[in-house]
């Protein structure tokens, strides 16, 4: 198996989970998405929306809604890449109601910076940099509805999960700082699952065949399941 990694935001960066040939390889926390761009790793799996289609609603988006469901409010619509390019919310909502007829969330807009970061390295290399929800890669990999990792049994169903396909974080997250949380780990881990999965064949996207963008990138969708 090819080395792949997983990658999740957090508080002033990003969570990168290695896997070399279905091990894991390691945990490091990185302020940017180009620290990791020299990585060997043939995927760099990302938990960010990394284009748009069609600035009202990405068809991943519905996808992924429907396949986690009932856990659709993990997956925040995209905000049109236009709005992020603003200097204030305010501004930023009052774009996209012009663009889509509707605003976009606080959320959407705090992850506006990591959502230019990733989208950079994606239009340079989108076959390497893929998006993944994590919550679709929990729902492939135990096939039932997780209760949410920011509570106790949730966060261990998920490190169950791990465990069972062979990722084991326990003695690796030592080497996190704390910015780090255990839900940014988990994410990152589980986006490593399948980030192994595309690089091996054995994933598909959400939707299936995924869309393009405007100049023709492939597996803008890039939520994967089993």
């Amino acid at each position: 198996m090819a080395r792949v990694l997983g990658v999740d935001g957090c508080k002033g960066g990003w969570v990168a989970v290695a896997l070399e040939g279905g091990q894991l390889d390691g945990c490091r926390f990185v302020e940017s998405i180009a620290e990791l761009v020299d990585d060997p790793a043939v995927v760099i799996a990302v938990d960010i929306p990394l284009g748009e289609t069609d600035p009202r609603e990405r068809a991943a988006d519905r996808a992924a809604r429907a396949y986690i469901s009932p856990r659709t409010s993990t997956v925040f619509s995209t905000p049109p890449l236009a709005a992020l390019d603003t200097a204030t919310y305010a501004e930023a909502g009052a774009l996209a109601h012009t663009l889509t007829g509707k605003g976009i969330s606080k959320q959407a807009w705090n992850l506006g910076p990591k959502m230019l970061d990733a989208r950079m390295h994606w239009c340079a290399d989108p076959w390497r940099f893929r998006e993944v929800h994590p919550e679709c890669s929990f729902r492939a990999m135990g096939g039932a509805t997780l209760s949410s990792k920011k509570q106790w049994v949730g966060l261990r169903d998920r490190l169950a999960l791990l465990r069972r396909a062979g990722i084991d974080l326990i003695d690796d997250v030592h080497t996190l700082p704390d910015v780090a949380r255990a839900d940014d780990v988990v994410d990152a881990a589980a986006t490593a699952w399948t980030a192994q999965r595309i690089a091996s064949g054995d994933a598909t996207s959400l939707p299936d065949p995924p869309e393009h963008d405007a100049d023709g990138r492939p597996s803008l969708s890039g939520y994967r399941r089993g």
